[in-house]
């Protein structure tokens, strides 16, 4: 019995075809690898495995639905704004009659 041999372009485009899709933005930047066409097809499903375990695990530490539906650093940025109001005095000498004005904001 003989069957079709795929080239390894070939073979890593039908098995990134196969993939769920939640994991289609890691499959689509293994694509634009530059050596996307030398790349075993174990080397990827290493990477995408790899991923998947990362994901995973992040899941377990920060919860289900904080890990695709937050964005911790745009969070945290958040909290270092100060609610309270910033007041500030500057003081301007006028050059005729030689007053001081006090300017607040």
């Amino acid at each position: 019995m003989k069957g079709k041999t795929y080239p390894l372009r070939e073979s890593n485009r039908k098995f990134m075809m196969t993939l769920p899709h939640h994991v289609e933005h890691k499959s689509s930047s293994i694509r634009e690898r530059i050596d996307f066409t030398k790349m075993s097809l174990e080397m990827i499903y290493g990477k995408l495995k790899t991923y998947e375990m990362e994901h995973e695990q992040r899941v377990i530490i920060y919860g289900p639905g904080t890990v695709d539906s937050k964005h911790n650093a745009l969070v945290r940025s958040a909290a270092l704004v100060v609610d309270e109001p910033i007041t500030f005095e500057i003081q301007v000498q006028t050059p005729k009659a030689g007053k001081e004005v006090i300017i607040e904001a």
